[in-house]
């Protein structure tokens, strides 16, 4: 047996007044008893109560005042009305078996309960009489009693709705802008439009209190099975604490019109949302997510389309020195360019940072130096388009870390983007250490070649001094002998 349950902020402090839960604004409890199905036995028939019967049943409750209350107790009986209140022949009650003896209602939301049980009584006397089947809930402190019972047909029936509103989502049409092809959802941009949603109330009970409308940006057709969401972004109307009332019944479709919403779709996810949704809060609905919510997809035909700014970093060539070195225990001072493209929407570079790599992707790269800011690189604008932009006259100060130094491959160029930018795959472009053509330049990994160079002429001039001294004594040695 599972209990599931949905709910609706509601901000109160609450009282118990002459038996009623009240809250301090002035709202009571009301919980109601929703949508009731049985699941077994597999069909119920007129003459069941000439025996015992087992059966399992669904109810799904909802809270309609803004006070959050408790079932304590569920019993199914046998009566001859479709309300129980009005029924002039019951039988005596059961209990139902519910997980946890009890269910919490949030305000102004709902539960389900699943898998319920109870065994009706065998009433040979009555059976004939007896149309259907009830449960009546035991709330404390509820100011309404009236709408606790949930009843189906003895014959033949298996689900009844009853006293919770279900409201459902209808047709989502933007209306201004006209032309759907004229919203772009530019990433990290707000973009407005305005917009109409039919909602209706299909249990034709109890008339519905719709409280919001929120968008979402999602990657699936059907906002519950969506995987990807947005956060949630509220419409203009309903006015925040001024609910739409709904009226009950399927023919009774009410327009909110004139909803403005402005939308913004992050960095992070702006490739992979294909929908927007609309989706409705109702005080007490039972309908839950399966029908609140309508969806439209992201295109020039529907919705509008998303555009994913991407900079990206392109040409990177070394311009001074001509000959370069690099060493571990001094830094050495380069001149470059980068190219840098953008796609989708402009772009704008705010600084380039370098490092060393032993990959020529740098986001492979194992080993890495630190990076270090390039000087002389103002703020870039980068228009969209295929033709790249170039940053010219960089400059950065460079020294090799002895621990890495061995390792190293490349010298990389990583750029600053401002703003959104989807992808930050390809903001950093390497070219390799060396001497050749389009190349960085040489590493020295064991130090200034000016100390080695000083410590081997050291070795080399006296070597050749004492070769002369070696020769006269023993020029001298065999004269004497």
């Amino acid at each position: 047996m599972e209990v599931r349950t949905m709910a609706v902020p509601v901000l109160s402090s609450t009282l118990l007044f002459f038996g009623i839960v009240t809250t301090a604004n002035g709202q009571t409890l009301n919980v109601g008893s929703g949508t009731l199905t049985v699941t077994a036995p597999a069909s119920l028939t007129s003459t069941m109560c000439d025996a015992q019967v087992p059966i399992t049943f669904n109810l799904k409750l909802c809270e309609l005042g803004g006070t959050a209350g408790t079932v304590s107790g569920i019993k199914v009986y046998y009566a001859n009305n479709a309300n129980y209140e009005d029924a002039n022949l019951k039988s005596p009650g059961v209990d139902a078996t519910v997980a946890g003896g009890s269910v919490a209602v949030p305000a102004g939301g709902g539960a389900t309960i699943t898998g319920a049980t109870a065994t009706l009584a065998e009433d040979t006397t009555n059976c004939g009489s007896y149309t259907h089947i009830c449960v009546v809930l035991t709330v404390t402190g509820d100011s309404t009693t009236t709408n606790h019972d949930s009843c189906i047909l003895k014959d033949g029936g298996t689900t009844k709705t009853a006293n919770c509103p279900d409201v459902k989502a209808g047709t989502f049409t933007i209306t201004d802008p006209s032309t759907p092809s004229s919203i772009s959802y530019v990433a990290g941009t707000a973009t407005t439009f305005t917009f109409s949603l039919v909602v209706t109330e299909t249990a034709g009970v109890v008339d519905g209190s719709l409280t919001d409308i929120n968008l979402y940006f999602v990657n699936n057709a059907e906002y519950k099975d969506a995987t990807v969401i947005s956060s949630a972004t509220r419409a203009s109307k309903p006015v925040a604490g001024t609910p739409t009332s709904i009226p009950a019944g399927s023919s009774n479709a009410v327009t909110v019109s004139g909803a403005v919403v402005s939308l913004t779709v992050d960095d992070a996810n702006c490739t992979v949302y294909s929908h927007v949704c609309t989706v409705i809060t109702v005080v007490g609905d039972e309908g839950g997510t399966d029908d609140d919510y309508t969806c439209k997809i992201l295109d020039a035909t529907n919705a509008g389309v998303v555009i994913c700014p991407d900079v990206s970093a392109g040409a990177l060539v070394v311009t001074n020195p001509s000959k370069i070195k690099y060493k571990t225990d001094v830094a050495t001072a380069i001149a470059f360019s980068l190219a840098v493209t953008a796609s989708e929407a402009d772009g704008s570079v705010t600084g380039v940072k370098m490092a060393f790599a032993n990959n020529a992707q740098y986001e492979q790269a194992t080993a890495k130096s630190t990076e270090v800011d390039a000087g002389n690189v103002a703020k870039t604008t980068v228009p969209k388009g295929t033709t790249p932009v170039t940053i010219s006259n960089a400059t950065a100060s460079l020294q090799l870390d002895t621990a890495k130094c061995a390792n190293y491959t490349h010298l990389c160029a990583i750029i600053q983007v401002e703003g959104p930018n989807v992808n930050t795959a390809n903001d950093d472009t390497c070219i390799a250490l060396g001497t050749g053509d389009g190349q960085a330049g040489e590493k020295e990994c064991t130090g200034s070649k000016s100390s080695a160079k000083s410590l081997g002429d050291f070795y080399v001039n006296f070597f050749v001094m004492m070769v002369p001294m070696v020769f006269t004594f023993s020029t001298i040695w065999s004269a004497m002998v």
